[in-house]
């Protein structure tokens, strides 16, 4: 999720993300060079596994402003199989 404002915290958007779900996982992204600031960006899992439950999830909060910003949300992708040479 992106777009969040830098200066808030952990628990901040972690709670907020929580207004929707469960957490498995989650991870606030810091600018080491600027304590106490986030990249403004976070990667978080919800607890459930069921993919048509998260893909509303990410609609609904695709719609979300956080302190005015307009958030960026979308699925995390695995990534592609490795081309294979003959």
């Amino acid at each position: 999720m992106g777009n969040i404002p830098i200066f808030m915290r952990d628990d901040e958007v972690k709670e907020f993300v929580e207004q929707w779900g469960p957490l498995k996982a989650f991870n606030l992204v810091k600018d080491l060079t600027k304590p106490g600031q986030s990249k403004g960006y976070c990667f978080f899992e919800f607890a459930t596994d069921d993919d048509r439950q998260i893909d509303e999830l990410v609609d609904i909060l695709t719609k979300q402003e956080l302190l005015g910003r307009r958030l960026k949300v979308q699925r995390a992708s695995i990534g592609k199989r490795p081309l294979e040479y003959n």
